[in-house]
């Protein structure tokens, strides 16, 4: 018994335990989710970091912009020294040429050089290129921030939707059970027929599969929430309903933010722009500045002399250039790549600018139709609901029939539905409103 004791409140613990690793967030508003995912989204995080390399890659293209210097040390057995013609008299043998060799065998030298790049139009391109590419993943961090908000309005908005949905159908239900218990006791009493007690029973169904629904939706779209704020899974969220279920578009109608989808594609056709400029470059001279300063030693056998007075100064100044003259088609082909690169990239955002035009155009005339509607659902709604419970009244003093009740609280929870439905299609038009400004 003692043993069993012992193992109670060790389970005890650890439930309590349990319990309190799970962290309770309330979700008072949108604007909270939203900071939340641009703070936590791991998408975003992963861009800032694909930023910062590409910032650090652009200051590497700049290499050319600063002299580039380097040590040296060479040390060298001339198997065969070069050989020079000079005038025989110099050597006592008038009339002749003589061939000789000067230097020595072995050399050695050491020194520092310096390379200055005058002109590279090359490097020049390449590193505006760089630029670019830093600014391409600014323009998708921008997109994928306006999907990230997109998709959290229209998650959240989804569980306020059903969260009323299910208050609603709560209270629907209750008014059905009584109505199913009173037929109940009426059919056993002889009083009413079957059919009349089975469409009660089926009205108190759709009621119950309509909250199973809501409710599956609901942990369907906080799961979802959680994912896209990087929440772990242990996480409850609490929300608070508003005061007033719709939404209004807080813009203007017919004002709508840049579609950031747009700018990652504007930034493909400058890339390949420059990119096209850096391959005709290869056509383009070189010229660098190059300065060495340096010593030498000369020996008859192999080895090195570190002894002062034994290595002669050695130093330059030139300007090197180098002009390409045939590379095959190489240069031509990859320009020609280049051309239609960028022809792609401009027909891809022509296509989706006309295609962003188009979905801005019927999503304000979604969000004009559809308030129309919801003023209409929703009217018929409240008088339906005021007709239904009437009715109910009636009905309990006699004074209109079972049917007469029953098809009234058919059709309000058809107009219920239909309503909610309408208000949905508003609250997902108003999370693209929103994710745009």
């Amino acid at each position: 018994m003692k043993n069993s004791y012992l193992i109670i409140i060790f389970l005890s613990i650890v439930k309590f335990s349990s319990a309190a690793n799970i962290d309770t967030l309330l979700i008072p508003n949108a604007e909270l989710l939203v900071k939340l995912g641009l703070k936590n989204n791991s998408n975003l995080k992963i861009y800032k970091l694909k930023i910062a390399q590409s910032k650090s890659d652009l200051k590497a293209s700049n290499f050319f912009k600063t002299p580039q210097i380097s040590g040296s040390f060479n040390s060298q057995d001339n198997l065969k020294l070069s050989t020079t013609s000079i005038p025989g008299f110099i050597v006592g043998q008038p009339g002749k040429n003589i061939n000789i060799s000067f230097g020595k065998q072995y050399t050695n030298s050491m020194g520092i050089s310096a390379v200055q790049s005058i002109m590279d139009w090359q490097h020049l391109f390449q590193s505006k290129i760089a630029y670019q590419n830093t600014q391409l993943l600014k323009a998708q961090e921008d997109q994928s921030i306006q999907n990230l908000k997109i998709q959290i309005l229209q998650t959240y908005y989804a569980v306020i939707t059903s969260l009323t949905a299910i208050t609603i159908s709560e209270k629907d239900l209750q008014l059905s059970d009584s109505i199913v218990n009173i037929i109940e006791y009426k059919f056993e009493n002889g009083i009413i027929d079957e059919s009349s007690l089975n469409q009660a029973k089926v009205n108190s169904n759709n009621i119950k599969q309509n909250i199973i629904q809501s409710s599956t939706l609901v942990r369907q779209s906080i799961a979802y929430l959680k994912n896209l704020l990087d929440l772990p899974a242990s996480t409850d969220l609490k929300f608070v309903l508003p005061e007033q279920l719709v939404v209004f578009n807080k813009q203007p109608i017919g004002v709508l933010g840049p579609d950031k989808a747009l700018q990652p594609l504007q930034q493909m056709v400058k890339i390949d722009s420059l990119q096209i400029k850096e391959a005709k470059t290869k056509y383009y001279p070189k010229i660098n500045l190059v300065g060495y300063k340096g010593y030498d030693q000369f020996r008859d056998d192999l080895g090195i002399d570190l002894k002062k007075g034994t290595w002669n100064d050695y130093s330059y100044i030139s300007i090197m250039a180098t002009v390409p003259i045939y590379a095959g088609f190489s240069n031509r082909n990859k320009v020609q790549s280049m051309i239609y690169k960028k022809q792609a990239s401009e027909e891809q955002l022509k296509s989706a600018t006309q295609q962003s035009i188009l979905n801005d155009q019927n999503l304000v005339e979604s969000y004009t139709a559809t308030m129309e509607l919801i003023e209409l659902t929703k009217n018929n709604f409240e008088l339906l609901n005021k007709i239904t419970n009437a009715n109910f009244e009636k009905y309990v003093n006699g004074l209109t029939s079972l049917d007469i009740y029953l098809k009234s609280f058919e059709d309000y929870l058809k107009s219920e539905n239909t309503y909610l439905n309408m208000v949905s299609n508003l609250q997902i038009i108003n999370a693209n409103f929103e994710g745009r400004n």
